[in-house]
């Protein structure tokens, strides 16, 4: 370097050889009279920046001289700071924790190859998304656009807990594809890395509240969906609780766009189906929750879930209407529940008409079923001989999801029609001697189920949406959907097995069909599909 004492101008070949150097740029001609090639004068810098530090004006602290012995072309330039004086006299680079660290480069003097770690990472994403992705859709772009590895292959760097906790997922599912036992024993080794780099995350008051943080919580969800490696849905269960907790503390202003909305997309679905067991709703069915996050228009999918969201909050009617003693008390309730239900359908119904709308010829179409099961023999035959098939995987998706809110629907109107069918029953026994309250409330002495006889054929609805539900199982089980078909089908068929153990009639083969399924999810796809047996 010119003008600085002690620095040697020389090549780096010339200055390994210990030789005078004839200083031609860009090449040193003793190097090329000794068939020799010259690598050049330029040397490797580090940049050392620093709130608590200050650009270098005068002389040079002997704190700040730094270097690294393993550089093999001698000297790492550093770019020379100075502690701000007013500031207290701890050593900034004590107090800022500063390492630098130096790759070593090759003997020639070459400065060190960009790591490959990046480009390798794409192309493990890559491939993973090759295998992912349904082959029957005729256009990809429902699919893609709430697709979470999409965003984060956008991404220009990742955060080490959500690089781990993605790896993991890619090589899991791409070790049992393939049948690789490393990748999958590696995919436990990147996950119980990303648990212990999450948990400094989570530390960190300023990286709590990046999307990065919310991501990876929800991927390692989706890990031990697919993995369950504690043999218990326990984990599961606690990374839903974080992700749905880093949902809250964030806002719904925070979730419009990028990997941030995609990832809230897909923790509504787990967030229905949570809400569906527990049978009560959650934060995600207020309207601000349902409707800040989309900016734009919604996708018909998400129309569907916020009329799916709001289903458990018909369930803690039940409870409610059934410990009531009062026959007033019992009717205003029971009427109550019946006209939020109506609503309901009349959603669903308005939601089903525009998505016919925008699909060109039926929606799906019947064919002989191919699924061989337990449950069938040859006297009783197939339970679903049938099977359906649809033009594509998003309708698929989308039908079994509207299936899925007008069988709850259903099963709640049919069993309110049943209660007030009964009430009226007790009714009629004492009606001569209720109070005419007309004018007042809904009135005990002149209720009849004239209204709602229409509604009476209802009752055998959710049988055969069930059925419909289960005749498309074999479709969303092919080969072609990938990885979508089992995750979109395991809650569907979790609330059907809920309405058969529930409703009255005798489902024993029906329930043991879906068993079968969940054993098999539990097998090849989802270790977690076991426990919903």
């Amino acid at each position: 370097m010119v003008g600085v004492p002690g620095r040697s101008k020389a090549c780096h070949i010339c200055r390994q050889r210990r030789i005078k150097c004839d200083g031609e740029r860009p090449r040193c001609q003793n190097c090329a009279k000794s068939n020799r090639l010259c690598t050049g004068y330029q040397r490797n810098h580090a940049f050392i920046l620093s709130k608590d530090m200050v650009g270098y004006t005068g002389g040079l602290s002997k704190d700040l001289v730094l270097f690294s012995e393993q550089s093999a072309s001698g000297d790492v330039h550093v770019s020379r700071w100075r502690a701000d004086r007013k500031k207290d006299s701890i050593s900034p680079i004590g107090r800022a924790s500063l390492h630098l660290h130096t790759q070593r480069t090759d003997p020639s003097g070459i400065t060190g190859q960009i790591s490959q770690r990046y480009a390798f990472r794409e192309q493990f994403f890559s491939l993973f998304l090759a295998h992912s992705f349904p082959t029957v859709c005729r256009s990809r772009s429902a699919v893609a656009a709430s697709n979470w590895m999409l965003d984060v292959l956008r991404l220009p760097s990742l955060s080490p807990a959500l690089e781990n906790a993605t790896l993991a997922v890619c090589s899991a599912r791409l070790g049992k594809q393939d049948m690789k036992p490393v990748l999958i024993r590696q995919s436990l080794f990147l996950y119980t890395n990303s648990l212990h780099e999450f948990s400094k995350e989570i530390g960190s008051a300023s990286r709590r509240q990046d999307e990065q943080t919310l991501a990876a919580c929800m991927v390692m969800m989706l890990y031990e969906i697919s993995e369950c490696p504690g043999g218990t849905p326990d984990a599961y269960s606690a990374h839903y609780n974080g992700t749905m907790k880093l949902i809250e503390l964030r806002g719904p202003e925070a979730h419009k766009t990028g990997l941030a909305h995609s990832v809230f997309q897909s923790l509504r679905v787990h967030n229905m189906f949570n809400s569906f067991v527990e049978r009560s709703q959650t934060v995600l069915s207020n309207p601000e929750w349902c409707n800040v996050p989309f900016a734009g228009e919604k996708e018909y999918f998400d129309q569907l879930l916020d009329i799916l969201l709001d289903i458990p909050g018909l369930y803690p009617q039940h409870n409610r209407i059934f410990n009531m003693r009062s026959p007033q008390e019992q009717l205003i309730n029971a009427l109550e529940a019946m006209y939020e239900g109506l609503k309901l359908e009349s959603r669903l119904d308005e939601w089903y008409r525009n998505f016919k709308s925008t699909i060109a010829g039926p929606l799906y179409y019947p064919e002989l079923s191919h699924g061989e099961y337990t449950v069938d023999n040859g006297q009783l035959g197939k339970l679903f001989p049938v099977a359906y098939q649809f033009p594509a995987f998003s309708v698929a998706q989308n039908v079994l999801f509207y299936w899925t809110a007008l069988l709850s629907v259903h099963s709640h109107v049919g069993w309110m029609y049943k209660t007030l069918s009964h009430l009226t029953e007790t009714l009629d026994l004492i009606r001569a001697d209720l109070p005419c309250t007309c004018g007042v409330s809904d009135c005990l002495r002149h209720f009849t189920m004239d209204p709602f006889l229409h509604l009476r054929d209802k009752m055998n609805w959710p049988r055969t949406i069930a059925y419909d539900i289960c005749q498309s199982i074999e479709y969303c089980l092919q080969h072609s959907t990938r990885g979508f078909g089992p995750i979109s089908i395991m809650p569907v068929l979790a609330v059907v097995k809920g309405h058969w153990i529930n409703w009255p009639g005798d489902y024993v083969r029906e329930i043991a069909w879906i068993d079968e399924i969940f054993s098999n999810l539990g097998q090849e796809r989802s270790i977690i599909a076991q426990f919903l047996k």
